[in-house]
């Protein structure tokens, strides 16, 4: 075997485009050559929309569905799949196949369900198998979240008593969702100054009172909790 390219194996590997010229000799002296046309096979997905996948803030226990669409730009059918850059939960890819014909879209849907309260980034990857390995990205964004109440109780207290406390009550009010985060607060709270002289942080205008509470380390659950008090005489 006699290759253009100076090999003699039955085989080579070409990186190149172009002609490769093949002369075979037998044991009896007969020959024979071929030319070889080798040239790009152009296979390529695109997005149909550029920009990340946003899906906002989606409340814990919901979820949300996204559709990306992409497009086959060449003359070839393509083969793909869809992943995840990092494993999440949270985050469904649904497929409606893994064929795209040539010159023709397809739409993967993304569903969103968010498990605790926070920013989640991951990446989408449409991954081309065949005709050609190749690979496009997309970012996406996303985050959950959680709601609570926050409120002072009715509180009945005759004049001149002393050293009373009127609790700060806090719960989350998303029954599909219990905290383990440690959360930290910060509250102010308008009044009239007549009413009670506290021990906590306070400033006087006139007849307004404004009370100062802030404080960390405590969770909240869909019981009713206090997290801090306000007391004075």
């Amino acid at each position: 075997y006699n290759w253009s390219t100076g090999e003699t194996t039955k085989e080579i590997t070409v990186t190149n485009i172009g002609t490769y010229t093949l002369t075979a000799t037998n044991e009896e002296g007969c020959s024979g050559t071929a030319n070889i046309e080798v040239t790009t096979i152009e296979a390529e997905l695109k997005f149909t929309d550029e920009g990340p996948v946003d899906f906002g803030k989606i409340l814990l226990g919901f979820d949300s569905q996204m559709t990306v669409q992409i497009t086959n730009t060449s003359e070839y059918d393509i083969e793909y799949r869809a992943r995840l850059k990092d494993n999440a939960n949270q985050i469904t890819i649904v497929q409606s196949n893994n064929n795209i014909e040539a010159s023709s879209t397809d739409n993967i849907t993304l569903i969103f369900t968010p498990d605790y309260p926070q920013y989640y980034n991951n990446l989408l990857i449409i991954e081309t198998i065949s005709p050609c390995e190749t690979s496009i990205t997309k970012s996406i964004t996303a985050a959950g979240y959680t709601t609570s109440k926050v409120w002072l109780p009715d509180t009945t207290a005759t004049p001149d008593t002393r050293d009373y406390c009127i609790p700060l009550r806090a719960e989350i009010i998303n029954n599909n969702f219990q905290s383990d985060l440690n959360l930290t607060y910060s509250a102010e709270i308008n009044t009239d100054a007549s009413l009670i002289v506290p021990t906590n942080i306070y400033s006087i205008n006139g007849r307004d009172l404004q009370i100062k509470l802030n404080g960390s380390g405590f969770q909240l659950t869909n019981d009713a909790s206090t997290i801090d008090n306000i007391c004075g005489w």
